[in-house]
């Protein structure tokens, strides 16, 4: 199982990522299920190898700002998740 996403603001406040509006977050840490991963110049990221079961997903900016926490429910088959867009 693995969890991907982009670390962004959002600059227009309607919680979903649009880079024609929105910042993304280079050098973010997010950390999940015991992996963690760095954001990339687009804010993209992807946390692997995660078991089965609740994760929670934190986010650091390079700033040293924290996201509030986000609880996934992650299944024993595989499944693909959209819109788990964490906001720094």
């Amino acid at each position: 199982r693995a969890v991907a996403g982009v670390v962004f603001i959002d600059e227009d406040g309607d919680g979903k990522f649009d880079p024609r509006k929105d910042k993304p977050v280079e050098g973010a840490q997010i950390a999940g299920g015991g992996s963690l991963a760095v954001s990339d110049v687009n804010g993209a990221y992807i946390l692997r190898n995660l078991a089965a079961g609740q994760i929670k997903l934190l986010v650091r900016s390079p700033r040293g700002a924290e996201s509030s926490p986000v609880i996934l429910e992650l299944g024993v088959e595989p499944v693909t998740k959209r819109a788990v867009n964490l906001a720094a």
